[in-house]
């Protein structure tokens, strides 16, 4: 049996590292080891500043992956394959919500789970020999690792229901015109091109990448007018990066645009960002000295302390509301469980932070000074904009029958508004995070 660490290989050069998923003897089939390891292979990546970009494929030369391990699925308990489903949706979630391009290199068959990874990768690029099915109702099974969510969304419900009902595969050909793969190479092309495909992306601006990946990704599960929304609130934040100035420039200059990796106020940002979890407080000799960037530099950015909260706010409150529109498309989740993984975000996970758990986000409210209001300011507004978001969510519990009949789905949301705001207020200036938690909880007795 392989060590679990042998199940994914993985090596990176240049920026760009490649996930191999590594039971070839068993056609690449997917145990609940390899997820695991897969899993924590990609914990890492996220985190690591030196990959921008990812590509996933199969050891060997004819197989991606066969999808989940036949045998290991006739022999789980049906709550256990429910587990490993979990999981392996987990995985693909992670996948699409890495921050970085991740490119599926379908090197061979590419069937029920294996098509699934893939189709959570931002494109797809298939090796001309390779073949491509959900073969699930075949053997009495369903697309369980988000089959039936993706798919459609990649290449519309009535193809998706013909392979997800028939069980058929497809040739390379036939999936480039669905629209399920971006192209079809040479076997011997397949890993040059996806790393062509990358180096093209990574030329463009890297905050202008991410916030259209992301603009996609969440739109789709949008009504029109929210994602039009979201559009047009990504487009005032890329507009405020130098890597917008630059593009602009250049074409009215009609020159190439030379994008940075990564502007400086970006990286001071992002430094401070760090810093207050960190530490729940910083200052801006401390960011200069983590980020390296000159003192002339941070001060042509920001004039003051003030300013640069302000813009660690901006950069959390992003973070915030985008995880919480994520808590409104899983309307197959109860909003117990939704809503405390938001308020475990707002937490920081409840941070450890010199022995005391704590917000961060609230430990710049209580430290901006009298007289300048605006960071205050900005996080209020945030709870005012987040309002609709959260009154949706609570409307779908009951529409579900989570609550009693009694509950009115506006008057819990701005309830829970409130108490969650109140207390985090409270529990920073008493430094004791259990309070943050004990009043959520007891505010979802009501609903009861």
């Amino acid at each position: 049996m392989k060590n679990m660490k042998d199940l994914i290989l993985y090596s990176q050069d240049e920026g760009i590292a490649k996930i191999t998923l590594n039971r070839p003897e068993t056609l690449n089939a997917l145990n609940l080891e390899l997820l695991l390891s897969l899993s924590e292979t990609l914990d890492k990546v996220k985190v690591d500043q030196n990959v921008k970009a990812v590509i996933i494929t199969g050891a060997g030369e004819k197989i991606f992956s066969v999808g989940a391990d036949i045998k290991l699925l006739h022999s789980l308990t049906p709550l256990e394959v429910r587990d490993l489903a979990k999981l392996a949706v987990e995985i693909t979630h992670k996948i699409e919500s890495l921050g970085k391009v991740v490119v599926a290199a379908i090197n061979g068959t590419a069937l029920g789970g294996g098509l699934e990874i893939a189709e959570a990768c931002m494109l797809r690029i298939a090796a001309s020999h390779a073949e491509l099915g959900h073969p699930e109702v075949r053997i009495g099974a369903v697309a369980g690792f988000g089959g039936t969510t993706r798919l459609p969304r990649l290449i519309g419900k009535g193809r998706a229901a013909e392979l997800l009902l028939t069980g058929n595969s497809i040739n390379a050909e036939q999936a480039y015109n669905m629209g399920l793969v971006n192209k079809v190479v040479e076997p011997g092309k397949l890993l040059i091109e996806a790393e062509n495909i990358i180096r093209g992306i990574l030329s463009q601006s890297p905050m202008a990448v991410k916030l259209t990946w992301e603009a996609l990704h969440h739109g789709l599960n949008l009504t029109l007018e929210e994602s039009a929304q979201l559009d047009a609130n990504y487009f005032g934040l890329v507009a405020s990066t130098e890597d917008f100035k630059i593009g602009t420039k250049s074409f009215i200059d009609k020159t190439t645009p030379v994008y940075s990796k990564i502007t400086n106020k970006e990286h001071v940002i992002q430094v401070a960002a760090q810093l207050f979890l960190k530490n729940g407080n910083t200052s801006m000799d401390e960011v200069m000295k983590i980020s390296k960037v000159s003192k002339s530099n941070i001060y042509y950015h920001f004039k003051n302390k003030e300013e640069l909260q302000l813009a660690v706010v901006k950069y959390w409150t992003i973070l915030y509301e985008t995880s919480l529109i994520e808590a409104l498309k899983q309307d197959y989740r109860p909003v117990r469980e939704r809503l405390s993984d938001f308020t475990d975000l707002l937490l920081g996970g409840v941070i450890e932070r010199n022995g005391v758990g704590t917000c961060p986000f609230i430990s710049l409210y209580i430290q901006s000074s009298e007289q300048s209001s605006e960071v205050k300011d900005a996080i209020t507004l945030f709870f005012r904009e987040i309002e609709p978001i959260v009154i949706k969510i609570f409307k779908q519990g009951k529409d579900n029958n989570e609550f009693n009949k009694t509950v009115h789905p506006r008057q819990m949301a701005l309830l829970f508004l409130s108490t969650l705001e109140g207390s985090l207020i409270l529990g920073e200036m008493m430094k004791d995070p259990l309070l943050i938690k004990q009043t959520i909880d007891n505010f979802f007795l009501l609903l009861d």
